[in-house]
C-alpha cells in the first residue's frame, strides 16, 4: 500500500544535497530547477518490492506518484526548510524532478532485475484523488490554488510521465491511471478530469482509469457500480479495480438526511450476506468484460486488486471486508463466491 507514496521516499524531513552533488548521484535536475539544493529520494522499499516481484514473477502497479495526502509538507515549501510556501514555477521543477527521478529509477531497477524496462510495473497511478483535494492544506492545491477542472499540474503530471514511458519505448506495455474513490458516484467528473488531461495530446496520455472500489454490500448498489464500469469502458479507457474490499456492518444509511458514520455498526449482517454480494459483484464484473465492445475497449478490465490479505489486518477489519479472516488460511464464504463468479467459459 505504502511503498511507492511520496512519504516512503521522500521522508518527513528533508534530507537534500546541492545540485551538483545530486548530479554526481545521477539525479536528472530539470532546465528550469533553479534552486540550489535538491532532496534525496529513498528507494530502498521501492527496491525491495521490486525485488520481491522479479524473483516469484510478479507483476507490480505503482501507486501514487501525485497525491495531496500523504506527501511531507516540506516538499512544498519555500527552500524546503520553513512554513513559507514555494510558488509555481518552483513547484512546475520539482513535480518534473519528483516524476523523472522516481520512473527512471524504477525502470532501471526493472532492467536490472529482468533486462527490461516495463517488465515488473505494469500501471502507474500518475494522480490519485484529484476530485477529493478539498481540505487538504500544505500540498498541491494550496500551490495551484483551485485549479477546477483544469489543473495543470495534473496535466503535466500525465505529461511527464508519458514522456518518461516513451523515453523507454514502454508506452504500448505500461498504462497510465488517474486513480480515485467513489468514481461511481462522480461519473462524469471522473470522464471529464481524463478528458482534460488527453485534450490536445497528441496521444493518449491518460489511458486508464483506477476505480477504488472500498464497497458495502448496500452501497454502492450493483446497478450504480456496473454504470459506471460500463461507462468508463464505452469511453475506451482501459479500467482497473484498484483497491477493492466489501464491508458487512458498515453505517451507509443516509435515509431521512441522516450523516452516516462510515464505520463499523451491528446491522446484523453475515459472511453468508457478504458472499451473496461478492458472487453478483464479481459476475457482473466479468459480464462487462466479455460483453463490452471490443473495437471501443480492446483491453477493457485489466485489473483487479484486493485491498488487503486478511480482516484482521485490514484497515476496515472489524466490518470484516476481506476474502480471509484471521490469516491467510482462514478463507471465509466470500472467497469460495469469489471464486465460483471469475470462472468464465
Amino acid at each position: 500500500e505504502n511503498e511507492m507514496k511520496p512519504d516512503n521516499i521522500l521522508g518527513s524531513r528533508p534530507t537534500t544535497m546541492t545540485v551538483a552533488e545530486a548530479k554526481a548521484k545521477g539525479y536528472y535536475i530539470p532546465d528550469n530547477y533553479k534552486e540550489s539544493t535538491v532532496p534525496s529520494l529513498n528507494f530502498r522499499e521501492v527496491d525491495g518490492a521490486l525485488e520481491v516481484a522479479a524473483k516469484n514473477g510478479l507483476k507490480m502497479r505503482a501507486h501514487t506518484l501525485v497525491w495531496h495526502s500523504q506527501t511531507p509538507a516540506w516538499f512544498f515549501s519555500d527552500k524546503y526548510e520553513n512554513d513559507k510556501d514555494t510558488n509555481v514555477a518552483t513547484m512546475d521543477a520539482r513535480e518534473d524532478f519528483y516524476i523523472h527521478n522516481v520512473m527512471a529509477h524504477v525502470m532501471e531497477k526493472e532492467k536490472e532485475l529482468t533486462g527490461s524496462a516495463g517488465s515488473i510495473v505494469y500501471a502507474w497511478d500518475v494522480v490519485n484523488e484529484y476530485l477529493h483535494r478539498q481540505g487538504f492544506t500544505r500540498t498541491w492545491t494550496n500551490i495551484y490554488k483551485n485549479s477546477g477542472n483544469t489543473p495543470s499540474y495534473v496535466k503535466k503530471a500525465f505529461e511527464l510521465a508519458y514522456g518518461m514511458l516513451k523515453t523507454y519505448n514502454v508506452q504500448d506495455k505500461v498504462t497510465l491511471f488517474y486513480n480515485d474513490y467513489n468514481t461511481y458516484f462522480g461519473i462524469q467528473q471522473t470522464l471529464n478530469l481524463v478528458n482534460f488531461i488527453n485534450k490536445d495530446e497528441p496521444e493518449k496520455i491518460c489511458s486508464g482509469i483506477g476505480m477504488q472500489s472500498h464497497v458495502d454490500i448496500k452501497r454502492p448498489t450493483l446497478e450504480e457500480y456496473g454504470n459506471a464500469l460500463k461507462a468508463f469502458i464505452n469511453a475506451g479507457l482501459e479500467v482497473q479495480i484498484t483497491e477493492l474490499d466489501i464491508t458487512i456492518n458498515f453505517d451507509t444509511d443516509e435515509t431521512d438526511g441522516r450523516t452516516p458514520t462510515y464505520a463499523y455498526k451491528n446491522e446484523k449482517e453475515t459472511e453468508a450476506d457478504q458472499a451473496a454480494f461478492t458472487k453478483d459483484f464479481i459476475k457482473q464484473i466479468v459480464d462487462i468484460q466479455k460483453n463490452r465492445d471490443k473495437t471501443i475497449s480492446p483491453k477493457g478490465i485489466t485489473g483487479l486488486t484486493i485491498w488487503g490479505l486478511y480482516d484482521s489486518i485490514s484497515w476496515r477489519g472489524k466490518s470484516q471486508p476481506l476474502l480471509f479472516g484471521t490469516s491467510i488460511d482462514d478463507p471465509k464464504p466470500a472467497f469460495q463466491a469469489f471464486l465460483e463468479a471469475s470462472r468464465t467459459k
